[in-house]
């Protein structure tokens, strides 16, 4: 969101209180949430190490180091502090062990963000351990901040306006930004504004987050986005793939769009038309 992003209080909140203790901060939500721009606002003022696991692993591997060798003696007044985005993309064993590394520093304070939940690879520090964990639900703007972003941008809106934006964007800081960009060249919420929104958010989605799977993954979601929700039987119908089990899973770890209930699995509104539109351009009528 950048410019005039209003940060949600419950994810400031917790933040604030990991800080005092130390504590390790993992935050998850989908795209367009806020995640990284949340921690960039409350670092503006503080030194720190920023790393992508989508630009650099190797620079992960390297601030493991370094921070080792800073470390001893340290004291934990002065935590140097170690933002690790992009955690859904860190895939090899070195680069993930080098986050465990400095999960158990005491002179560091680690703040991991990722799309999905807690990874099994990092269940054993967190159930040891405990990490202070910023939900989807914390990062979401509520009428509040909305409101204040939208005042930032210059725009007058009516409390009815106010609570569309906020309901059909469900809390998503990116479409938020799009409504009022599109406020500012004269539309004003509604059904046209319903649809706008969404068919940006799914181009983004398509242009943007989809790039980044594997192949066989991104070919498995498109072929079950024919279906609303699906069961694993379904998938594997659906698709004739023996690996759907795995793929699921992958699916899980990738991003936090796939919900599963008594057995049925779901994929975001969004999503499912992010992906049915790349099907359109990949497959024929016949096919799909």
């Amino acid at each position: 969101m950048e410019k005039g992003y209003i940060a949600p209080e419950a994810a400031l909140k917790k933040l604030r209180v990991a800080k005092g203790l130390g504590q390790t901060v993992y935050i998850y939500g989908a795209t367009g949430y806020g995640k990284t721009e949340l921690v960039k606002q409350y670092l503006s003022k503080r030194r720190h190490r920023y790393i992508s696991c989508a630009e650099d692993a190797s620079g992960l591997l390297k601030a493991a180091a370094q921070e080792e060798g800073k470390g001893k003696g340290a004291q934990t007044q002065t935590r140097t502090v170690v933002a690790v985005d992009d955690l859904h993309l860190l895939k090899d064993t070195e680069g993930r062990k080098a986050v465990l590394s400095l999960i158990k520093r005491r002179d560091v304070w680690l703040i991991l963000i990722c799309r999905s939940p807690i990874p099994a690879w990092l269940m054993p520090p967190y159930v040891g351990g405990g990490f202070l964990v910023i939900t989807e639900d914390d990062l979401r703007l509520g009428e509040k901040e909305t409101a204040a972003y939208m005042e930032s941008q210059g725009l007058t809106v009516t409390k009815e306006e106010l609570a569309f934006v906020t309901q059909r964007s469900r809390g998503n800081a990116y479409i938020v930004r799009h409504a009022a960009l599109k406020m500012l060249e004269g539309m004003r919420p509604g059904p046209e504004m319903a649809e706008e929104i969404m068919e940006a958010f799914a181009a983004y989605l398509e242009s943007h987050v989809m790039v980044q799977w594997d192949c066989d993954l991104l070919e498995f979601l498109m072929q079950v986005s024919v279906a609303d929700e699906f069961t694993l039987p379904l998938a594997q119908m659906v698709t004739g793939n023996r690996y759907a089990p795995e793929l699921l899973e992958r699916a899980v770890a990738t991003g936090n769009f796939l919900s599963c209930k008594d057995g049925t699995y779901r994929l975001r509104p969004q999503l499912i038309r992010a992906l049915r539109r790349r099907a359109a351009k990949e497959y024929s009528p016949q096919e799909r």
